[in-house]
């Protein structure tokens, strides 16, 4: 019976993340159709980063600031299908905030995804 995806792993530069909820969307390129005449004729490729978000329950001695200034960060999201995805040289898009639910919303970009 095949596996499907419930549960995600997230490490920065190895570090695991304590996360509930992660998404990954891997990048690569967009396309955008070409018409000419009214009828589409092709497409032209615009490249789009790689995003991964993650919900962390706010815990003792963990560093906000530390959290808002990463940069060139490699950051791995394994799935609990044993799929695995590397973001290299990612990059904090917002600075991270402690949210009145207790949990730090965090939102990470960078190169496409590379799958392992």
């Amino acid at each position: 019976m095949p596996k499907y995806h419930g549960i995600a792993l997230v490490s920065i530069d190895g570090d695991i993340m304590q996360s509930n909820e992660a998404s990954l969307d891997p990048g690569g390129y967009k396309r955008e159709t070409i018409f000419a005449n009214g009828v589409a004729v092709g497409f032209k490729d615009e490249p789009v980063a790689s995003v991964c978000e993650m919900k962390m329950p706010y815990k003792a001695g963990m560093d906000l600031t530390e959290l808002s200034n990463l940069t060139d960060a490699v950051v791995n999201f394994v799935s609990d299908t044993g799929d695995e995805y590397v973001i290299p040289l990612a990059w904090v898009v917002e600075p991270a905030k402690l949210d009145n639910d207790g949990t730090v919303p965090l939102k990470l970009e960078g190169q496409p995804a590379i799958k392992k």
